[in-house]
């Protein structure tokens, strides 16, 4: 989104707005976690020698046929009609955890959840910010009791399923580092306590 271009430039954080920038992205995290795993199997390392690394990608199904479109106009009639970036970003999903590399996407409406293969169950953890329907409910959450136990949630807040059953959370925003000069040194605060040490 927008509201992350004031993350560009930091030495931690690494933003992706075209979709040959998404790929790349995407290849190289890729490219990592199979290098963790390779030190890890050989004995080199164990996964919490490395910094953990978390891949978010905001509009998941959007970033998906940004990606795909690009593909159709490039690839061979033999080839796949899904980018074969797209099945790297699902082994992320199923694997990353074992390298100390996380997934966090985002689908804007619940139907979107119905993503090719084990996708969904992969990306484990699944939050609904705002209100749900009874349809978004049973995609999210299996249950369309969901809707009806917790009613529209206020901004800032969200419904989640644990292992004791559904429970509401809280959604903590951080401020735009482009925002810099309108921002309370509390906000500022918040905003160094991201940076890397050094």
């Amino acid at each position: 989104p927008a509201s992350v271009e004031g993350l560009r430039g930091w030495p931690n954080i690494t933003v992706a707005w075209q979709p040959p920038e998404m790929i790349k992205l995407i290849d190289g995290t890729y490219d990592e976690m199979l290098a963790r795993y390779a030190d890890i199997e050989d004995g080199r390392a164990l996964a919490r020698d490395y910094r953990r690394v978390l891949l978010l990608v905001d509009g998941l199904p959007v970033i998906a046929m940004l990606v795909n479109d690009l593909w159709a106009a490039v690839k061979e009639p033999a080839q796949p009609a899904r980018h074969p970036v797209l099945r790297k970003f699902d082994s992320l999903s199923a694997m990353g955890r074992g390298a100390s590399m996380n997934v966090l996407a985002t689908a804007h409406i619940a139907g979107s959840l119905l993503l090719p293969g084990a996708l969904a169950e992969n990306l484990g953890s699944k939050i609904a910010l705002g209100g749900q329907s009874r349809a978004s409910a049973i995609r999210m959450f299996g249950s369309a009791a969901a809707d009806q136990e917790f009613p529209p949630c206020p901004p800032g807040e969200g419904v989640t399923q644990t292992a004791s059953g559904l429970t509401r959370i809280k959604a903590h925003w951080l401020p735009d580092p482009g925002d810099w000069d309108t921002l309370t040194a509390a906000e500022r605060q918040l905003l160094r306590d991201m940076l890397p040490p050094g």
